[in-house]
Parts: structure tokens; C-alpha cells; sequence
């Protein structure tokens, strides 16, 4: 028969494991509402919570309806764009280059 120190140790110890896997369990568990599910508009399995999955049908719909704007070329001739606006561009000193390979070892004195 066991020695009630080392009973006593081996309760001990299966005590602390259950006590880490419930805590493990907690923290890092997912929420009862989050399925796996397979979205049709995303076309993909995805692990997210109905909230998100409303959400993600949103900036799907949303996506679509930007698709559909047709943006015209014409607002450029414009006489505001043609001739009232300035160029304030600087243009870059010329610097010197830096070695042709940066990755190959440095040579001292040469």
C-alpha cells in the first residue's frame, strides 16, 4: 500500500495539473457563440464569432458598392487643374552613390 506522504504528494499534483488546464482553459478559450463556419460571400472556413461574420458581410457589401463607382477623367480638364495650380516640387540634391553590393564584406584600406 502507498505511504500516505507520497498519496497525499501524487493528489497534490494531479490537483495543480487540473487546476492548469482549467486555467489554460479560461484564458486562452474561446467564447461558446465563436463556430467554424463556411462564409459564402468570403467563399472560406473561417472561426469567427456572428457578430464578426455580420461585420465582415458589411465590408463585403460595402466592397461591392465601391466597385460600382466609375470615376470620369473629365474633372482634370478642368480650368482650376490646367492652369491655377502650382508645382511646389524640390528637387533632390545629387548624392553619391553607395557600393554596388551592400551585403558583400568591407575591404580596409583599399
Amino acid at each position: 500500500m502507498l505511504k500516505p506522504k507520497i498519496l497525499i504528494n501524487i493528489l497534490i499534483v494531479t490537483l495543480i495539473i487540473i487546476a492548469l488546464y482549467f486555467g489554460y482553459a479560461f484564458i486562452f478559450g474561446g467564447t461558446e457563440e465563436e463556430s467554424v463556419s463556411i462564409n459564402p460571400t468570403l467563399g472560406n472556413l473561417t472561426g469567427i464569432s456572428v457578430a464578426e461574420d455580420e461585420t465582415a458581410s458589411e465590408f463585403v457589401k460595402l466592397l461591392e458598392h465601391v466597385r460600382t463607382i466609375d470615376l470620369s477623367a473629365n474633372i482634370f480638364q478642368n480650368k482650376i487643374f490646367s492652369e491655377n495650380l502650382q508645382d511646389f516640387t524640390t528637387p533632390l540634391p545629387d548624392r553619391n552613390k553607395g557600393r554596388s553590393n551592400p551585403f558583400a564584406p568591407v575591404s580596409v584600406g583599399q
